[in-house]
């Protein structure tokens, strides 16, 4: 009774109005088209922002019906929702981005599929090299024989932890604590995800103080 007679565009948000009004012309102007569906906000009976989803038909020229039929469901957790994830990527993203830490994903064979500002500035390379190359080409060479070793392990446990030398684009060996674990759920195909630290300075200070311990 109080709905029936009122114009639903004075529900609408000031915002999403301009986006409702087209809408609805859209769907005034083109009877028989498939239905098309909008999300908009619109305001309950206690002044409360919810958003709806409507789909809208034009049945105008439908003898019984003459009018545009609107099917429409409150939609406002799942909006909620998908903000909530947005938010965290981004905090995620903004984390990644400006760890200190080398961050990075690669496959199951070792090929480079993210790495990280942190990453490049380790490593040497650009982060365009960085992704068209194998992790195995960034060790030692001297190491290099013990990647497939780490594979197996990543594979097997699920996780994998330890010290690992990299030679930079420059030809320097730096040593970096890594710890990377398994990722296959909601993946088309399971990836490595690693997190790794740079301690060359403090492998190099320790040999010192042996060195020093030992003289």
């Amino acid at each position: 009774q109080e709905m029936i007679g009122k114009n639903f565009l004075g529900w609408v948000h000031p915002e999403d109005l301009p986006l409702a009004k087209e809408s609805l012309e859209s769907r005034r102007q083109k009877p028989g088209t498939a239905p098309v569906s909008v999300v908009v906000r619109c305001s309950d009976r206690n002044g409360n922002w919810r958003y709806i989803e409507g789909l809208g038909t034009n049945m105008l020229d439908e003898e019984s019906v003459r009018g545009i039929v609107i099917n429409a469901r409150d939609v406002t957790e799942r909006v909620r929702a998908e903000e909530a994830v947005r938010a965290s990527e981004e905090r995620y993203r903004d984390l990644v981005e400006n760890s200190q830490d080398l961050i990075c994903t690669h496959d199951l064979q070792g090929n480079l599929l993210f790495v990280n500002e942190a990453g490049t500035k380790i490593s040497g390379y650009s982060n365009e090299t960085l992704l068209k190359m194998n992790l195995r080409e960034m060790l030692a060479p001297e190491v290099r024989g013990r990647f497939n070793k780490y594979l197996a392990e990543l594979q097997a446990k699920g996780q994998a932890q330890g010290l690992m030398r990299i030679q930079t684009a420059a030809g320097e060996t730096r040593f970096l604590e890594f710890q990377n674990t398994l990722q296959a759920e909601s993946l088309a195909a399971p990836i490595a995800r690693g997190m790794a630290r740079d301690v060359t300075e403090r492998m190099q200070l320790e040999k010192k103080l042996r060195a020093s311990e030992e003289r």
